[in-house]
C-alpha cells in the first residue's frame, strides 16, 4: 500500500511513544489521505493537531488497542516513537506490553507477538519508513567536519561490531578509538552509550550507529537528533557515522547545524 494512495476513507493506527517520530509519520500520513488514531502513550507528544482522534493509553492496554482497531475497521497500523526499555523493568506489570505474558521481554519476541496478534486479526503493521522517507539519511558527508583517515578506520571497525551486535539484538550503537570498543549500547539507549564510551576514550572518540541485516522497521527505526549531537559534544567526542537510508534524522537541519557549530563530523556510509 503506497502513503500517497490509501483507500478511501482508511484510518491508519498510530502507536505513539515518545519523540518527534510520531508527529511526522502523523503529519505524512494525513499529507496521503489518511485519516489518523493516534493511541497516545504518557510518552506522547501533544498530537492533537496532527490526528483525526487520541486514545491515551499505557503499558499493558494492548486489548484497548485491539478492541478500537476492530470496532472502528481499521486495518492498517504503525508503531513509532521511542518507549525506553528499561521501564518495562520497572513495571509493577508482569506483562508490561499486554502480550500473554511472555517470560523473554527480548524485542524479537515482544515484536513477533504484536504482529501476530495484529495479523490474527486482519490487521497490516506497515514499515515506518514509508511515512519517514523525508527524514532518512542520505549517504555523504553531512557536516563540514570530515572525518580523518584514521577516524575513517574506526568507522569501519565501528561498522562491523555494531551490526554484529545487532545481529544478536543486543544494541544498534557501538564506540571506538584506536581499534578498542570503548562501549556497546544495550538497553540504556544511544546517548547513554555515547557519553559512557567519550567519557572513557576522551576527546576524538568515534560513534557508529547500525541497523541489523534483517532490521525490522515496522517496529524500530534507529534514529538520531539534536540530543544524539548534544550528548556526543558534551562527553567531546568527534564523529557520528550512521547507515544510509536506515537512520532516522529527527529534525535535520538543527541535528546537523548543531553538528557544524560544534566542529563534529556527521556521516551517513552506505
Amino acid at each position: 500500500m503506497n502513503v500517497n494512495a490509501p483507500p478511501e476513507g482508511a484510518t491508519l493506527g498510530l502507536i505513539a511513544a515518545g519523540g518527534l517520530t510520531p508527529l511526522l509519520v502523523a503529519r505524512e500520513a494525513r499529507a496521503g489521505g489518511w485519516r489518523v488514531h493516534a493511541f497516545a502513550t504518557e510518552d506522547s507528544l501533544d498530537l492533537s493537531a496532527e490526528v483525526d482522534l487520541i486514545i491515551p493509553v499505557r503499558l499493558g492496554d494492548a486489548m484497548i488497542v485491539m478492541d478500537h482497531l476492530s470496532r472502528v475497521g481499521i486495518r492498517a497500523i504503525v508503531l513509532s516513537g521511542t518507549l525506553p526499555k528499561a521501564r518495562f523493568f520497572q513495571s509493577t506489570l508482569s506483562d508490561p506490553v499486554g502480550l500473554g505474558g511472555a517470560f523473554d521481554w527480548s524485542d524479537h519476541t515482544l515484536f513477533h507477538q504484536a504482529a501476530t496478534l495484529l495479523e490474527a486479526q486482519g490487521i497490516r503493521l506497515l514499515d515506518q519508513r514509508q511515512f519517514l522517507g523525508p527524514w532518512l539519511a542520505r549517504v555523504g558527508n553531512l557536516t563540514q567536519q570530515r572525518p580523518t583517515s584514521s577516524q575513517e578506520t574506526e568507522i569501519t571497525r565501528g561498522f562491523s561490531v555494531a551490526r554484529q551486535l545487532a545481529r544478536l539484538g543486543v544494541g544498534q550503537t557501538v564506540v571506538v578509538k584506536h581499534g578498542v570498543v570503548l562501549a556497546a549500547e544495550a538497553v540504556e539507549g544511544t546517548d547513554e552509550t555515547i557519553r559512557r564510551g567519550c567519557r572513557l576514550g576522551g576527546p576524538g572518540t568515534v560513534v557508529v550507529k547500525v541497523a541489523a541485516e534483517n532490521h525490522d522497521f515496522r517496529f524500530d527505526v534507529p534514529s538520531i537528533g539534536p540530543t544524539t549531537i548534544e550528548a556526543l559534544a558534551e562527553a567531546r567526542g568527534a564523529v557520528l557515522a550512521v547507515e544510509a537510508s536506515r537512520t532516522l534524522i529527527v529534525e535535520p537541519e538543527v541535528t546537523v547545524g548543531m553538528a557544524d557549530s560544534r566542529g563534529l563530523a556527521l556521516v551517513a556510509r552506505g
